[in-house]
């Protein structure tokens, strides 16, 4: 049963615009997603976690995340110009550069609490 980092009450709400059509990023998409067990004989069969439904601390977490990814992306689209109070120009490419590096670093954390997650997750097994 897939389990999201970026949880879907996240891409379902008012920062979910920002991640799919500003990023370009799906929620069902390998790098958000982990693979639990739905039920005890998957857990003991497959040695996987088991699925822990829904964890408030983790969607409040990147839910910060997400809120701060989205005020660096507004940012730089001040600083590409596309705002009215635009601020010192860049190149359609430095945008697209800058843009891609935030991407990574979503996924990248995303990659980082998966981990993180299947660890406790194991622990508390």
């Amino acid at each position: 049963m897939p389990f999201l980092v970026i949880d879907h009450k996240i891409w379902d709400g008012p920062h979910g615009a920002f991640l799919y059509a500003q990023l370009d990023l799906i929620g069902y998409d390998e790098w958000n997603v982990i693979m639990l067990a739905e039920d005890p004989q998957t857990t003991e069969t497959c040695g996987l976690a088991g699925h822990p439904g829904f964890l408030p601390a983790v969607t409040q977490l990147m839910t910060e995340h997400v809120i701060g990814w989205e005020a660096r992306h507004n940012a730089l689209l001040k600083t590409f110009g596309i705002t009215a109070s635009a601020g010192r120009d860049i190149s359609r490419e430095q945008y697209e550069m800058e843009k891609d590096t935030l991407r990574r670093e979503i996924i990248d954390k995303a990659g980082w609490m998966k981990l993180r997650i299947i660890d406790d997750l194991l622990r508390k097994s």
